[in-house]
């Protein structure tokens, strides 16, 4: 069975965990919250694989990136993307990633670990997916 390598990474709007697989992210998420182990599970099942803490150069490319995104020195991303899930899922991630949607999420996701906002945002964005 082939490992997916992960590492968790502390940022302004939280610890996150990163996770890689055949040199493309597969997992970048929250690492304190609620459903953490049936996200991992998922991956795992799809991916046919186990998670191993080891660094990789994607992991390291994607904290990069992140770093980069939060100082305000980068507004698109470069790192190759192992998407998991349905069919339904891996298009509304296409349809984040080409919408820049993802942008939003993450403002989201920082006012929310600031616990400055409350409601979900974007949802007239995301019903265009």
């Amino acid at each position: 069975m082939e490992n997916i390598c992960i590492q968790y990474h502390k940022t302004k709007i939280g610890e996150l965990i990163l996770g890689s697989f055949k040199e493309k992210l597969c997992l970048l998420d929250f690492n304190f919250r609620k459903m953490r182990n049936a996200v991992d599970d998922r991956i795992k099942k799809g991916l046919n694989a186990e998670f191993k803490e080891e660094d990789s150069d994607i992991i390291e490319k994607t904290r990069t990136e992140l770093e980069e995104y939060f100082q305000g020195e980068r507004k698109e991303f470069d790192v190759p993307i192992q998407m998991v899930g349905t069919d339904f899922q891996k298009k509304c991630l296409e349809c984040i990633i080409e919408s820049s949607l993802w942008h939003h999420i993450i403002l989201f996701a920082a006012r929310k670990s600031d616990k400055q906002c409350k409601s979900s945002s974007s949802c007239s964005q995301r019903k265009r997916c």
